[in-house]
């Protein structure tokens, strides 16, 4: 009896492992199907993103936009825009492009933000997947790990992939620094890559300067990356050629007019005013901030390392080097915010792509393809493969559902109050109370635009609430507890 329950399970086991063998063949070694569920993939996360953007309504800054810098004029034409920017520029800050796209998307409106700020998201996330493989071949599970990665190590992700302010400074501005960063990665494995004319000098000057003129820990990360990647042609015998040279240029001028814009010192007066913090305290919440948000990237790293390096070629190219560059790249980027005297949580979103890049350079290396490994061992790695790859999926789902929920919730209220104030309005009301929105659902992803925003407060003076008040015309509005009000159920 016991030797047939032996049986058993060992036909079991053999009948398991010709199943995943069959799998094997037939499916992740095709290329055909496997390049169809990779734009299966682009298409999922396409249509995740836009879900979240479609719902996530208007929150506190993006009722501002509407006007030029410093000015009581509706914005009506890119020449308005412009200009705004250009006195942004002189008052309050260098990311002056931050600024375009956050007025831009408010003169085209929500519905095309929406849209356009999904197909920058798929963009990114593709120069992310594209500066990690260096295989012609499409690669799903990267692909997928780069989202996943993101979705789960970004600190208040919502507000740098949905809120409309956040996003047009963040995820819009590290566009061009990551077409940059591959660039750089690119030339250092196919010198050929790109034609080495006035034409492509020119242009990726003018991308450099776009760059390095983006946001202050982005860009300072991206010129780590370029001087170590030239340090790496040298060591490497590789000839700079002149669109190397003067995209690393362009990129210190734009870094330069970032940080030496009149406005910074005004912005950093007006903060250093209002938070009182010194150099020593500033050091301690970043190694705090570091290891709260992404040490959990620093413990997969070591193990796609430790894996890579026992069992698949990672000098090939340099691997580890160059999955290097970007974890220094990622110090310097944090650690480059201990100049300012404060630095909110969605600043660490680069931090997050530089090592997503790290753990994806050496994680392209894992190919079951080209290797000599004996068939049980290569089974082993894809079940365990899969089972992470299930489990994080699964994990995705829960919160994702969790910010669909919160997000619906938050874009109901927001209506509501909208609703409310425009039929106070009617009633010739031009000084209103109304609901400050917050989470009645137990909000446990902290994935949607407003975690971590301040909406209206009892204090008609308080930036947010000005905002609104210019944005419907009002002489002023307080916000107040949902208790107080009935109107909102």
């Amino acid at each position: 009896m016991q030797d047939s329950i032996i049986k058993f399970f060992i036909n079991i086991k053999r009948k398991f492992i010709n199943v995943c063998k069959n799998i094997d063949n037939k499916y992740f070694t095709k290329y055909s199907i496997r390049k169809n569920v990779f734009i299966s993939s682009i298409i999922f996360f396409s249509i995740a993103m836009f879900i979240l953007n479609y719902l996530t309504p208007l929150l506190v800054d993006d009722y501002s936009f509407g006007y030029i810098n410093g000015t009581e004029t509706h914005i009506v034409s890119i020449k308005d825009i412009i200009y705004s920017m250009y006195n942004y520029y002189f008052t309050w800050g260098g990311r002056v492009w931050g600024e375009f796209y956050q007025q831009l998307f408010t003169l085209l409106g929500k519905p095309i933000f929406n849209v356009l700020n999904t197909i920058i998201y798929i963009v990114n996330t593709l120069l992310i997947y594209y500066a990690c493989n260096e295989a012609k071949k499409a690669k799903v599970s990267l692909y997928i790990g780069i989202n996943l990665l993101i979705w789960f190590f970004t600190p208040n992700y919502g507000q740098v992939m949905f809120w409309l302010s956040g996003s047009s400074n963040y995820l819009w501005l590290i566009t061009p620094v990551l077409i940059m960063i591959l660039i750089f990665r690119k030339y250092s494995i196919n010198q050929d890559i790109i034609k080495n004319n006035l034409i492509s000098a020119f242009i990726i000057f003018v991308l450099g300067i776009l760059a390095g003129w983006a946001n202050e820990n982005a860009s300072a990360g991206m010129l780590v990356i370029l001087t170590l990647y030239i340090a790496y042609y040298y060591v490497n015998n590789i000839s700079i050629c002149r669109y190397i040279i003067s995209g690393y240029i362009g990129s210190l001028i734009g870094f330069i007019l970032l940080i030496s814009a009149p406005g910074a010192y005004v912005r950093k007066a007006v903060e250093q005013s209002a938070v009182h913090t010194t150099i020593i305290f500033r050091l301690f919440m970043i190694t705090y901030f570091w290891v709260a948000f992404v040490l959990g990237m620093f413990i997969i790293l070591a193990i796609v390392l430790f894996i890579g390096k026992r069992y698949f070629d990672l000098k090939k190219n340099n691997s580890i080097y160059q999955s290097v560059i970007f974890v220094m790249a990622s110090i310097g980027s944090a650690y480059g915010m201990i100049a300012s005297p404060t630095s909110p949580e969605r600043t660490w979103f680069c931090i997050v792509v530089y090592l997503s890049i790290s753990i994806g350079i050496l994680y392209e290396k894992i190919d079951f393809e080209v290797t000599d490994l004996e068939e049980s061992t290569i089974l082993m790695f894809r079940r365990i493969a899969v089972a992470v790859m299930l489990i994080a999926f699964c994990n995705f789902w829960v919160m994702y559902l969790d910010a669909i929920m919160s997000t619906y919730e938050v874009l109901n209220q927001t209506k509501a109050r909208e609703q409310y104030i425009l039929s106070e309005k009617l009633k010739g009301k031009l000084d209103i109370s109304t609901v400050v929105i917050s989470h009645k659902y137990p909000l446990l992803a902290h994935h949607d635009a407003s975690y971590g925003l301040d909406d209206i407060t009892p204090d008609p003076n308080y930036f947010s609430n000005k905002a609104l008040c210019k944005y419907y015309g009002l002489n002023s509005i307080i916000g107040v507890p949902a208790k107080e009000k009935q109107y909102l159920n």
